[in-house]
């Protein structure tokens, strides 16, 4: 039984950016981008170790990246277009935090492929599902990430790591909480919509009412027939589910790895003195491998 932890990089990394003390769109001083690199660090420790505490026995760890360029805009070129910078200020932080994700991207690259995994067009969810979706069913997952679009993955060999929230969530969290499949949850939000991605829900129609529908057991077609004129649903699905256009998708999960050379080398380069390197050592080299179960 292999364990992986599949960290959600844009995710984890702008969250723990945008929580450092005095952030702004002038964090732009090496010595803030520093600050930046070593929070990340210390981030994706706490968080390992906060999940070894449950699942002693990681086998593999991966950070997945979004790519800039999108596909699910060629569908609808609306898609996430309400995140657009609406002022100057608004417009010199998404800059912003595209300089420091590159940069740190950039530099977990030196690591291994383990570190910095993208694939042009996709975002990090759609490559996390079709590497859970692709792999032997003796390969069992964590994620972290606090995106709900995640939800879809749950179940015996998944479990969610809500790094806001610091706590797991599964297939019996997810099913008391909604009271369907996860396989069911796209259909809850193609109705309701997505405000976050600019998908455009039915009219009247929250969550609330979205989920007590899709409990009703019929079929989805029922649902199109009713509200199939007002918004397209069935392109809400499509936005919707993961992974997006899975068949254009070939990639191999990679295997984490300690590369005792390329570490030294981006601690040295970030002043990263106050992280200690037998840390990340010992998380990356499991000498121990027992089998484990998630659920």
């Amino acid at each position: 039984m292999s364990i992986n932890i599949l960290f959600d990089g844009n995710n984890f990394a702008i969250r723990i950016l945008t929580s450092i003390p005095g952030y702004s769109n002038q964090f732009k001083s090496d010595h803030q981008a520093n600050l930046f690199i070593h929070s990340f660090f210390v981030g994706f420790l706490s968080t390992v170790n906060k999940i070894k505490q449950k699942y002693p026995n990681i086998d593999n760890i991966v950070f997945v990246w979004d790519s800039r360029i999108n596909n699910r805009k060629k569908l609808y070129p609306e898609y996430k277009a309400n995140r657009k910078p609406k002022t100057l200020e608004e417009e010199r932080d998404k800059t912003n935090h595209y300089t420091l994700l590159d940069k740190l991207k950039d530099s977990l690259k030196t690591l291994g492929d383990w570190a910095n995994i993208s694939l042009e067009g996709y975002e990090a969810d759609d490559l996390v599902a079709y590497f859970v979706k692709e792999s032997s069913i003796d390969n069992q997952f964590i994620v972290v990430s606090s995106d709900n679009d995640m939800y879809q993955l749950l179940g015996d060999r998944v479990v969610q790591y809500l790094p806001h929230r610091k706590e797991f969530y599964s297939l019996l969290d997810f099913k008391k909480e909604f009271g369907i499949i996860p396989e069911k949850y796209v259909y809850v939000k193609a109705l309701m919509g997505d405000k976050g991605d600019n998908i455009k829900g039915v009219n009247q129609i929250g969550i609330k009412k979205a989920i007590k529908l899709i409990q009703q057991g019929r079929c989805w077609s029922h649902w199109l027939d009713i509200y199939g004129k007002e918004v397209d649903l069935e392109m809400n699905v499509e936005l919707i589910r993961i992974p997006f256009k899975a068949d254009k998708i070939s990639l191999k999960i990679p295997q984490s790895s300690f590369d005792k050379k390329a570490f030294i080398g981006l601690f040295q380069e970030y002043n990263l003195n106050k992280l200690n390197l037998s840390d990340f050592k010992q998380l990356l080299i499991n000498e121990t491998k027992e089998n484990n179960k998630l659920i």
